[in-house]
């Protein structure tokens, strides 16, 4: 299955790294969330995840990374990088 990803939530402090996504047909609504263990094992059973190009309207996907956390696999464009993501918004 694939989802697109819509929205990043990061660590607080200096590193900032990515804890979760969340996903959603529609780029300004997420629907559901992620955490950044749950997106991996989901790639290791075989689905995907994805962020969406703004300019060229491409496809970029995601794949594990250190520390753990999740990036982009890197190509020439940066709108569809996952640091270009909006920021989660949670209900308090």
């Amino acid at each position: 299955m694939e989802h697109r990803v819509v929205c990043i939530e990061r660590s607080a402090g200096g590193t900032r790294h990515i804890t979760g996504v969340s996903t959603g047909a529609d780029p300004s609504k997420a629907t559901t969330h992620w955490t950044v263990g749950e997106v991996r094992t989901a790639i290791k059973n075989g689905d995907r995840f994805y962020t969406v190009s703004a300019s060229k309207g491409t496809k970029a996907y995601i794949e594990p990374w250190d520390i753990p956390t999740l990036r982009t696999k890197p190509d020439h464009l940066k709108d569809d990088n996952l640091d270009n993501l909006r920021a989660c918004a949670f209900p308090k």
